[in-house]
């Protein structure tokens, strides 16, 4: 079932997809307040014209103390916040000496970055990303 049909109404869901180049996106899952009942394997597709890719990983929400995993979280977002960053400067940096684009293969889309398995504690924050490579228009769907 789709992500956002599924949660309920007191549950702040965000979903988010950001074009960074013509040729790769980030896609987030932002869900605050979760609780027990949304563990389970949480599921990312991108889709183009030419056809689809999936990755899935478990994610167990306890009622517990906070465990490491949930650093880690935070960090991994910290991480592809900041490679974006530095990317985005890398491609106006290059933009300013323009230099011939190669012809580049058409493809389903392909996940370059994924979340793994986790851990995280009722009533904080989960973050999925994902970055996409893909040489046309993508679109970006999260399911449980």
């Amino acid at each position: 079932m789709k992500i956002v049909e599924e949660l309920h109404r007191e549950t702040i869901c965000e979903v988010q997809t950001r074009v960074v180049t013509e040729y790769w996106c980030v896609a987030t899952l932002s869900i605050s307040g979760v609780t027990t009942k949304m563990t389970g394997n949480y599921r990312c597709v991108a889709s183009n014209k030419l056809g689809s890719t999936e990755c899935t990983a478990l994610i167990t929400v306890t009622d517990g103390k906070k465990k490491k995993e949930v650093k880690k979280v935070v960090k991994k977002t910290e991480v592809v916040e900041e490679m974006i960053e530095e990317e985005i400067v890398e491609k106006a940096e290059a933009a300013v000496t323009p230099s011939p684009k190669p012809k580049r293969k058409m493809t389903v889309p392909v996940f370059t970055e994924v979340y793994q398995e986790m851990t995280i504690v009722t009533k904080e924050t989960l973050i999925l990303a994902v970055k996409i490579d893909s040489p046309t228009p993508t679109t970006v769907e999260w399911f449980r």
